[in-house]
């Protein structure tokens, strides 16, 4: 009896060995899966959320009020001059060095007008 059951202890242990391989190939396999609709499905979903999503702006009304602010009021009248005359400050710099000096003359003319305006 030792050896029948010895035996029935051994093919029951190959049994839960057997079960258990294919249930770890079987899980695998379905991790595997798994992984593969996931990564598919957040594929399309991003290209579905670009598509017909519009471009967001890349500063927030808040963040330009702040910037705003931060500059003095010289900085916000200068920047005010520039627009009236159509240029920006990146347009200012790029211009050959006579044509920037005559803009900045302007620039600080148009300045004291305002300042000497304002006291008047």
């Amino acid at each position: 009896m030792k050896i029948e059951n010895q035996s029935v202890v051994n093919s029951a242990a190959a049994s839960r060995r057997t079960t258990s391989a294919q249930s770890a190939a079987t899980f695998q396999q379905a991790m595997a899966q798994a992984t593969t609709q996931r990564d598919t499905q957040s594929t399309s979903s991003s290209q579905k959320t670009t598509s017909t999503t519009p471009t967001a702006p890349t500063k927030s009304a808040r963040d330009e009020l702040f910037e705003f602010l931060k500059k003095s009021p010289e900085q916000r009248l200068r920047e005010k001059i520039l627009r009236e005359m159509g240029l920006t400050e990146d347009q200012l710099a790029a211009l050959p060095p006579e044509e920037r000096e005559k803009v900045e003359k302007e620039i600080t003319e148009r300045i004291r007008q305002q300042l000497f305006a304002n006291q008047a």
